[in-house]
């Protein structure tokens, strides 16, 4: 367990620093506000260049400027996100989560029941 943390923590390290690298840091000019204390999300979990235009004109068409969650799966490469991240970058805010075969697992609420 132990090696497979270290494995793990090092690939998202990894991961972490070629999109950083890869993607310029915004102008002051291109900032944006603070988030506000209440916020809307979603979560794109194919960011392919078939799929992407579409996403980007629907984020730039909401009526708030919304988070997106983008879902980096464990066999891709960094750099097969960097251009989404930039796209969807330039009309929402971004938050990136990792998925592993571990996390994989479907999850219940403690308080939903079996039909």
């Amino acid at each position: 367990m132990r090696r497979f943390l270290t494995s793990t923590a090092f690939m998202l390290g990894a991961a972490a620093a070629a999109l950083t690298a890869a993607i310029p840091a915004p102008s002051r000019a291109e900032q944006r506000p603070p988030l506000p204390p209440y916020f809307y999300g979603v979560t794109l979990d194919d960011v392919g260049s078939s799929k992407l235009s579409a996403e980007v004109t629907a984020l730039h068409d909401l009526s708030r400027v919304a988070i997106a969650r983008i879902v980096f799966d464990e066999g891709e490469q960094a750099s097969y996100y960097v251009n989404p991240v930039q796209q969807i970058g330039s009309v929402a805010w971004v938050m990136g989560e990792f998925w592993t075969a571990n996390t994989s697992a479907p999850t219940r609420s403690r308080n939903s029941r079996r039909a």
